[in-house]
């Protein structure tokens, strides 16, 4: 009897990987096993998998694990999101940064190498573009990274593109903007300001707050994703090619300080007190991220649809009514949110 072929989902207790893993639950469990491996560092969920797939315990770098887990379960699609994304900790510990992001890639490369998966996609970013000043960046734009996070994401990709060329491998990468929405550890900026509010803290700015950032809704994220899964395995048109890179954004632009104040203004809406605060910049804090999704729309009709301000209110709330203990470890919640 032929063995089931199963899709990999590497950070599945992440935030993007979790609801990507869920999605492809629902749809596609009747068609093939449907596996989540994840570390369970700090900042992963502790939420029961759901039922439909399988979850798995395991460090990407270890190449023997992942080799076992590629022949046991005929891995055939990998979708890879396992990684240190938090720009912050970049600039403590970029050692760890370069580990997971490039030796972890590297490993999962391999595997699929070895196994002859027939689709293998890379979770990037839109910080591997640098600071911008001009237009929108498009997949053929300069990558010019300006902190260690964004280096090891292009290190990562160099890698991805290298197998393609040198091993036929069928593979590409997205790029993605500043995800946001329900499930999100609280370190990254609109879940932790949530979070400090609602514990009678202030909204804490690094610099002048006028960064400038594009904020795609997550299950517009997961949209794209199903796409492009739809778009390479199961189209009956003309299979796009190999080694492509996706820009998968939004034009719904808004700055650090305006984002926080539409958060207090939600949570606290007759109230003038101020709740924001602004302490010292990061080393380096790239003014603006934006990017061309023409090519993605093109090739699948995908497009976001949730606008901002909508998609903020549904964050909140859900913000709102959840315990964070019931996600996350808390003393590594209080580290990231409350601590200063």
């Amino acid at each position: 009897m032929q063995q089931s072929s199963s899709i990999l989902v590497t950070g599945s207790a992440g935030f993007i990987g979790s609801h990507v893993y869920s999605h492809l639950c629902d749809y596609y469990a009747d068609q093939y096993n449907i596996i989540g491996i994840d570390r369970h560092s700090y900042c992963s969920s502790h939420k029961t998998p759901h039922p439909r797939g399988s979850s798995i315990r395991n460090d990407i770098c270890d190449f023997e694990q992942v080799e076992n887990i590629f022949r046991e379960n005929n891995v055939q699609i990998i979708l890879h999101f396992a990684a240190q994304t938090h720009v912050d900790n970049s600039f403590g510990n970029s050692i760890h940064f370069s580990r997971d992001n490039v030796i972890g890639t590297h490993t999962l490369l391999e595997a699929a190498r070895q196994f002859n998966c027939k689709l293998f996609i890379h979770m990037s970013t839109d910080e591997v573009y640098g600071s911008q000043s001009g237009g929108a960046s498009t997949e053929t734009s300069y990558l010019e990274p300006t902190n260690p996070y964004a280096a090891t994401k292009a290190g990562a990709e160099m890698l991805v593109k290298s197998y393609c060329t040198s091993f036929g491998l069928k593979a590409i990468i997205v790029r993605a903007n500043n995800v946001y929405g329900p499930g999100q550890f609280p370190e990254k900026l609109i879940p932790k300001m949530i979070l400090r509010l609602l514990n009678g803290k202030k909204c804490q700015i690094h610099g002048d707050g006028k960064q400038l950032r594009s904020w795609l809704y997550i299950q517009d994220l997961v949209a794209a994703f199903d796409a492009l899964v739809r778009s390479y395995l199961f189209s009956n048109e003309h299979i796009p090619k190999y080694g492509e890179v996706y820009n998968i954004g939004t034009t719904q632009e808004c700055d650090v300080k305006t984002v926080c104040q539409k958060i207090v203004t939600a949570l606290y809406p007759k109230d003038d007190k101020e709740r924001i605060e602004y302490t010292e910049d990061r080393c380096f804090n790239d003014k603006r991220y934006l990017i061309d999704s023409t090519k993605i729309r093109i090739l699948t009709g995908w497009s976001p649809w949730t606008n901002f301000d909508d998609g903020l209110k549904d964050t909140i709330q859900w913000y709102m009514r959840i315990e964070p203990a019931d996600y996350w470890n808390l003393n590594e919640v209080a580290k990231a949110c409350y601590s200063t």
